[in-house]
């Protein structure tokens, strides 16, 4: 998605597994949209939201965690990290054995 409200209107529409947000987003902050698809979107109202952010000062993960978030990955992303996060929010019946 290219904004906040696009993300918006796609999780009304279709249900997700995680829902992956950039901190800061053209027109709407991650933190809104986030927001707005708990409130909004039935379908994904209680999905794993992570924050995508290159916000990554000591006490940035707790305030997003604060603010709501499922969890964080600081940018650039680290594919490892990227993977851990996935294995961890994915429902079971989606992941391989390795």
């Amino acid at each position: 998605c290219q904004s906040g409200a696009e993300a918006v209107e796609l999780a009304k529409k279709k249900e997700f597994d995680v829902i992956f947000l950039v901190s800061m987003m053209p027109g709407m902050s991650g933190e809104e949209t986030m927001n707005a698809i708990k409130a909004e979107c039935p379908l994904n109202a209680n999905k794993p939201i992570i924050v995508l952010t290159a916000h990554a000062i000591k006490g940035a993960r707790e305030e997003f965690l604060h603010a709501g978030f499922t969890d964080y990955i600081s940018k650039p992303v680290d594919g490892e990290k990227l993977e851990e996060v996935l294995m961890q929010y994915l429902p079971n019946e989606k992941l391989e054995d390795r």
